[in-house]
């Protein structure tokens, strides 16, 4: 009887622990297009001021980011002074696919941001800037939109999951 009851317990708390990990990646998606936001305009930043090229601007802000971003900026540099003989967009989303598949970005996210090189690769400073603002635009849309549903989106997980483990118990109790 004290088995059943210890197991039913763990049944609930594991199922509760995975609505809390559930949860807690929806924050972390959040703070990452929050970063990758800021990593936008810095390149932007950096392209207005400097007027440097591209290969460039992205050592500067290389300088500057956390990992995995640092590698992925780091990665599409050298392979543009390399003359990988991709043009930039097929590398910028080649870089993006490879180098940013660990993060909480969804696929979706990483599709995006990887069209974004075929936008850029080929346009001149100014187009450049004004992609890229468009594009920061867009991310800061998505974080309020994921901002304004997440608390409700929490709550959710949080009582189907603790209910799908009494649901469990009940079921094979």
């Amino acid at each position: 009887m004290y088995l059943k009851i210890l197991g039913s317990l763990l049944v609930i708390l594991g199922a509760a622990a995975w609505g809390a990990s559930a949860s807690g990646e929806l924050r972390k998606r959040l703070e990452e297009l929050e970063y990758l936001e800021r990593i936008i305009w810095q390149i932007n930043g950096e392209m207005s001021y400097t007027k440097a090229p591209l290969g460039e601007v992205f050592r500067r802000v290389e300088k500057r980011i956390r990992e995995p971003y640092r590698s992925w900026l780091a990665g599409i540099r050298k392979e543009m002074e390399g003359r990988a003989g991709l043009d930039f967009g097929s590398l910028w989303e080649k870089r993006t696919g490879r180098d940013l598949k660990g993060t909480f970005l969804k696929k979706e996210d990483r599709d995006e941001l990887a069209g974004l090189g075929h936008q850029m690769g080929y346009l001149d400073v100014r187009m450049q800037e004004e992609t890229l603002s468009w594009y920061a635009g867009r991310l800061a849309r998505e974080r309020q939109e994921l901002l304004a549903g997440l608390k409700e989106k929490q709550r959710i997980l949080g009582c189907l999951s603790v209910a799908g483990g009494i649901f469990l118990v009940v079921l094979f109790f």
